[in-house]
């Protein structure tokens, strides 16, 4: 499945990330502007290589819904529609986690 995207919030950048995925026979072809290339399912090393690039908070298990999706592509148990609802989810997941991390003057800010 092309063109997938992941977009979530970014302290850092104080703006949104969009990461390009292709579901692969065994896992994910991520494009993002610090990490590239193939992963396995739950996106390793690539999409926790670009969170933690850029100070992410990101929610634990991000990596397990990321693979469960994936098994639901490979399944043909989703759509193209379906399958971007659900990245959009997580999106929002980590950017909901993105901010609602405090920020402290002289530490993270």
């Amino acid at each position: 499945m092309h063109d997938l995207k992941l977009t979530y919030y970014t302290n850092r950048w104080q703006s949104t990330t969009t990461l390009r995925l292709e579901a692969t026979a065994t896992g994910w072809i991520f494009q993002a502007p610090a990490h590239r290339g193939e992963t396995n399912s739950e996106g390793h090393p690539h999409l926790l290589g670009n969170l933690n690039q850029d100070n992410v908070s990101f929610p634990h298990g991000i990596d397990g819904h990321l693979s469960h999706l994936w098994d639901l592509i490979k399944a043909g148990e989703i759509d193209h529609g379906r399958a971007q609802e659900m990245l959009n989810e997580l999106g929002q997941w980590i950017s909901d986690t993105e901010q609602a991390r405090p920020r402290w003057r002289g530490w993270n800010c």
